[in-house]
Order: structure tokens, then sequence, then C-alpha cells
């Protein structure tokens, strides 16, 4: 079930991207390289905050692989 809702949430984001991709084709070539610019932006900033607490601070760890229950 998981899943189907990660497939479905993922999908759903990448239609949102491409029809802002498509609305701004129409506005110009320099609209969408001021929307590349943003997203790369975005991701960089993703890269850089979660770096640290997954790295260094290691608030996230990896799971049990002998264990495949989540625990409640």
């Amino acid at each position: 079930m998981n899943v189907l809702v990660w497939i479905l949430f993922v999908l759903s984001l990448s239609y949102v991207k491409v029809i802002i991709g498509v609305i701004l084709r129409d506005e110009g070539h320099s609209a969408l390289v001021w929307c590349g610019a943003v997203v790369q932006l975005g991701s960089m900033l993703g890269a850089v905050s979660m770096f640290p607490l997954v790295s260094v601070y290691r608030v996230f760890r990896s799971g049990d692989a002998c264990n495949t229950k989540c625990p409640l």
C-alpha cells in the first residue's frame, strides 16, 4: 500500500513539473532557463540540508535488513 502511495505521489509531482514547463515554454526561452535554475537550486538546498543530518548528526539510520516490520 505504501509503495502505491509513493508511486502516485511521485507521478503527481512529475505531472505538475511537466505542466509548469509547458506553461513556461509559451513565455519564452528565458522563463524555461529560470525554471531550470530554480529546480536546480531547490535540489542543491535539499542536498546541503540533508547531508549534515544524515552523515554528521546521524538523525536517520539504516533499518534492520532482517526485520521487515515497521516499528509502531
